[in-house]
């Protein structure tokens, strides 16, 4: 798989092996939505948004003038997300692979159509991702690896990797171009845009 995931991920419930660069695997979060017979959908995830704080600093000499209000640096970033399955949408790729329940979950290609989202400055890849989904009731599972730094997107919208077959799962693109680091890792910029989509090789 593309550039998404950097550690093995499971699908439905099973551990696999990882493709690409993008998460890392440990402990679990799950948030939204109901899950296919088999599947486990409930639950809270943390976010690992970051954090922006202000400093004093002290020692000054001279006298200040004006109206004494600074200029307060912006707290907040707003960027665009949208989660998309195009590659494996009504073309019977999971029922070939063993997993013909799932088709309904992959009969519209658009999970998530382009949605503008309000995080804090510092704020990465995964944190949008997990405030979308909690916004819109999408299922979302993932997990953590302290030796990586990232979570691992396991699952989005009960899809999850390899249910496609080899080499299936999620990945994705910040202003059109894949990324080499884990979705926590990669930190965002003000209007930034983020696609995830779910590939198959």
């Amino acid at each position: 798989m593309s550039d998404q995931n950097s550690s093995g991920q499971s699908a439905s419930g099973q551990s696999q092996g990882g493709t690409g660069a993008q998460n890392g695997g440990g402990g679990q979060s799950q948030t939204g939505g109901k899950a296919p017979s088999g599947q486990n959908s409930t639950g809270s995830s943390g976010s690992s948004g970051g954090q922006t704080g202000s400093q004093n600093s002290g020692g000054s000499t001279g006298q200040s003038t004006g109206s004494g209000q600074g200029t307060q640096e912006a707290t907040e970033i707003s960027c665009t997300i949208s989660i998309r399955c195009d590659s494996i949408s009504g073309n019977g790729i999971l029922t070939a692979n063993g997993h013909p329940e799932l088709e309904s979950y992959a009969a519209n290609p658009v999970i998530l159509g382009s949605t503008a989202v309000k995080v804090k400055k510092g704020a990465s890849v995964y944190d949008v991702l997990l405030q979308a989904c909690r916004s819109a009731g999408i299922h979302l599972e993932s997990s953590y690896t302290p030796a990586y730094g990232s979570y691992y997107v396991q699952g989005i919208n009960h899809l999850y990797e390899w249910q496609a077959g080899p080499g299936s799962g999620w990945t994705y693109t910040v202003n059109g171009r894949s990324v080499s680091v884990g979705a926590s890792a990669c930190k965002l910029s003000d209007g930034d845009v983020i696609v995830w989509e779910y590939v198959h090789r």
